[in-house]
């Protein structure tokens, strides 16, 4: 829920219809009604939202990796998720 909301109230228009948090808490990825896509980070005490392209978001060993682009932000780890968890949120149109 607190990542959701965080996107909302940070991307203008974003209507979360799904989201999934890292085993550890630190990351996060919130998926649009519209297909956008966002990544999200706690940071210290607050919580950093960018919204990102699809094609940043990779399966690793270790979970989700997305790559920000943002220096501030960095990569966004969702440890312990799988591919199989972002293809249920991923829009049909988009290829994960």
């Amino acid at each position: 829920e607190e990542a959701a909301e965080a996107a909302q109230a940070q991307l203008p228009g974003f209507a979360v219809s799904g989201a999934v948090v890292g085993a550890d808490g630190r990351g996060a990825l919130a998926v649009a009604d519209d297909g956008r896509v966002a990544a999200v980070k706690r940071v210290g005490k607050r919580i950093a939202v960018r919204e990102v392209t699809w094609r940043t978001v990779r399966a690793t060993q270790e979970g989700i990796l997305v790559e920000t682009g943002d220096r501030t932000l960095g990569a966004v780890m969702l440890s312990r998720v799988d591919v199989l968890d972002i293809r249920r949120l991923a829009p049909r149109n988009i290829g994960v």
